[in-house]
């Protein structure tokens, strides 16, 4: 009985130590956890929706451009604002060369049949010609395209510091 009573008192010590410690004063941040979702960027990334970047309730996937609001909070740093003028040219230039790209690979595999060729060598040239080039075209516009997201992975990074850096300084 006694080893019964000194494991009873041995549990309710621990349970009752652990609610204790629980119930410090330390003081939730309710502010910061809606500081969190409010005003800072997020990464998602779907299955099917590839890599998305989230910002005050609206989402957009980097690899079209993002959209307005986005752009407009990215501007507001310096560094930020290089960052995402960096990505938005790297984006502008291998979204063009890798649609001109396909278009150029699509277009020379169905030229024998528009254009009424025949099957000469120098015909076949030009038909391999256009759609090789096509091709190297649109791979070099993929690269260029998928090398911007480290520039906008980094813009994302300095708005998220800065905006905490000024949470920071309007809470002291």
């Amino acid at each position: 009985m006694k080893a019964f009573s000194k494991f009873f008192f041995l549990a309710f010590v621990m349970i009752f130590s652990g609610k204790l410690a629980a119930q410090e004063t330390i003081q939730t941040n309710d502010n910061l956890a809606f500081y969190y979702d409010a005003e800072l960027f997020q990464w998602n990334y779907g299955f099917f929706e590839g890599l998305t970047l989230n910002f005050k309730n609206q989402s957009s996937n980097p690899m079209f451009g993002i959209n307005t609001r986005m752009k407009n909070a990215l501007v507001q740093y310096e560094d930020s604002n290089q960052q995402y003028r960096v990505y938005h040219g790297k984006n502008i230039a291998g979204n063009i060369l890798m649609w001109s790209g396909f278009t150029a690979t699509v277009t020379g595999m169905y030229m024998p049949l528009f254009l009424d060729l025949d099957y000469s060598e120098k015909n076949l040239k030009i038909v391999l010609g256009t759609v090789l080039g096509g091709f190297v075209t649109e791979l070099v516009g993929i690269v260029i395209l998928h090398s911007g997201n480290e520039n906008i992975f980094n813009a994302v990074n300095v708005y998220n510091r800065n905006k905490i850096k000024d949470y920071r300084l309007r809470k002291m």
